[in-house]
Formats: C-alpha cells, sequence, structure tokens
C-alpha cells in the first residue's frame, strides 16, 4: 500500500527528519515519491517569495538527491495556499496511495509548521496519511530532530470498535502484514463512558464477545505463523488505554480509522483518531472511511 506515496516537507530540520526516515518504507513496497513542499500563507504574501521559491526548490533538490540514492524514484513539487487540500486533490487525481506527514507530539513546547499542518492534513483527508513522529532533543547544546519509530512494521497497534469503517482500516492493517510487519497487538476498548452505570451489569458479557470478535480477526491474519499476533481487552477511555498500550508495548505504529461509530466530520478535532494522532509517541496511520 506504500508503493506510491506523497511527502510534505518544508524548510525545516523536521523535513530532513522525516526524509531521512523514508528509507525504512522501502522494505513495505515504496518505490514512487512525490515531495511536496509547502509554503504557508504568510510566504506566498511574502514580498521575498521568488527568493524563497528559489531556496525553497534548492532544499527539494537536495532532499531528492538523498531518496534517488536510497533507491526511490522522486518527483518534486511547491505547492502554495490551502496546501492541506491540494495535497489531498493530488493524491486523489494522480494515484498516490498514501500522505506522508511528520509532526511532534502535542505536548511539545513548540508547535511548528510539521504540527498545525499535519494536523489539517489529516482532518480533510481522502487518503491514508502516515504520520511519522518526530522528536526534539539537544545534542552538545544543539537543537536537533529525530524521527522515531522509523520501523513502523517492528510493532503495530490495531484498536478497533468493530465499526464498518475499522473493518475498513483493517484490510490496510492485512496489506502490511503481508509487506512484512512482525508483531501485531489487537485491541478494543469498552468505552467507559457508554458503559457506566447503566450497563456495567453486562460488562463481563461484552467481554467475552469482543474477545471472540478480536480473536476471529488474530485468526485472519495469523494463518501463516510468520507474525506474531496479540489481544488485548481494555475498560475505560478508548484514547487513555490505546496511549497506555502504546507505552507499555513499545509501539511503533498505530493503525486505526478516522471515523468510528457515531463520527460526526465537525467532531474530528475531539475524536478518538485527533486524540491518538497528536499523543501518541508512536508513528500513526489513519485510514478514512470507505466511501461509496
Amino acid at each position: 500500500m506504500f508503493e506510491k506515496i506523497m511527502v510534505a516537507t518544508d524548510l525545516s530540520k523536521s523535513s530532513y527528519a522525516l526524509v531521512e526516515c523514508l528509507d525504512s518504507l522501502k522494505e513495505y513496497g515504496t518505490k514512487e515519491i512525490l515531495l511536496a513542499q509547502c509554503l504557508s500563507m504568510q510566504e506566498v504574501t511574502s514580498a521575498a517569495l521568488s527568493y524563497s521559491t528559489v531556496f525553497m526548490d534548492s532544499i527539494l533538490q537536495e532532499q531528492k538527491g538523498m531518496l534517488e540514492k536510497k533507491g526511490f524514484t522522486v518527483d518534486t513539487r511547491i505547492l502554495s495556499g490551502s496546501v492541506d487540500n491540494e495535497m489531498n486533490e493530488i493524491a486523489e487525481k494522480e494515484g498516490y496511495s498514501v500522505i506522508v506527514v511528520g509532526a511532534e507530539s502535542e505536548n511539545m513546547m513548540k508547535v511548528r509548521m510539521f504540527g498545525s499542518f499535519a494536523y489539517d492534513v489529516i482532518r480533510y483527508a481522502q487518503k491514508p496519511v502516515l504520520l511519522i513522529r518526530l522528536l526534539e532533543k539537544k545534542k552538545k547544546g544543539e537543537e536537533t530532530v529525530e524521527a522515531i519509530n522509523c520501523g513502523i512494521g517492528d510493532s503495530v497497534l490495531f484498536p478497533t470498535d468493530f465499526s464498518e469503517n475499522a473493518e475498513y482500516a483493517f484490510d490496510h492493517l492485512k496489506k502490511i502484514i503481508a509487506e512484512g510487519a512482525k508483531k501485531i497487538t489487537l485491541t478494543h476498548i469498552q468505552d467507559e463512558s457508554k458503559i457506566v452505570p447503566h450497563l456495567s451489569d453486562k460488562l463481563e458479557r461484552f467481554n467475552e464477545i469482543d474477545a471472540k470478535r478480536l480473536e476471529d480477526m488474530k485468526q485472519t491474519i495469523s494463518g501463516g505463523g510468520e507474525v506474531e499476533v496479540d489481544t488485548v481487552i481494555r475498560f475505560g477511555s478508548p484514547s487513555v488505554e490505546i496511549l497506555k498500550l502504546v507505552k507499555e508495548r513499545d509501539i511503533k505504529l498505530v493503525v486505526l480509522g478516522s471515523q468510528g461509530r457515531g463520527f460526526v466530520k465537525q467532531l474530528f478535532l475531539g475524536s478518538v483518531s485527533n486524540n491518538v494522532a497528536r499523543r501518541s509517541s508512536s508513528s500513526v496511520l489513519l485510514i478514512p472511511a470507505f466511501r461509496k
């Protein structure tokens, strides 16, 4: 599913960390990459736009060379204006299967373009979005940015609410497994806010039913025995419990649908998917709802 990807980049150190991380996608089938340099509205209206564009193109060519040395076929483009919508349109029209963005976790002190822009792309995405987690560090008094968890298939967490979109996201998980994922954790979180107090007496029964569902899912992906699969049932706030599992199991990638049961587009900013994308220490692959 990663054969042809579109990557959002900019002038920051973060963009170089993201580009370096893309080499890890080769083992998952990536061959073609479109590097999209993204101009902010402020840069578009700047009197120095022509200078900025020339400088941006030089950065793009440098990053293109880095990727071509790793064996990728690379194209470049400079986007301006409402780039989040434009990226989605290009991905749709030109057949890019995944949009890749980089972002630091929300609790970082500094919020950069690669933070807010990444989440705007996610919010309006019509294609899967792979969010590569970036981490700011200080080495010898100098700030550096590194992409962490580049080995996305080493340990994958798949939360499901058994909705139609979760089933669609599960199909994408199967593709990642086929391309070489090593360890999978399937989980369902019993949402405390929906169970307490009126359905508390049914929790044990819910657990039995959902444990069977997870086991059935496990059987569909572990038949060959080449991937390790585990199942987990938790009780509490879905986003909180997912984030706990990420830390407890050293998860490298969370795969989940960006729309679940009862989803309303305008409420995305408060959704489980959005909370995990913003706060998880792992990378996150968000699968938008299937459009019939």
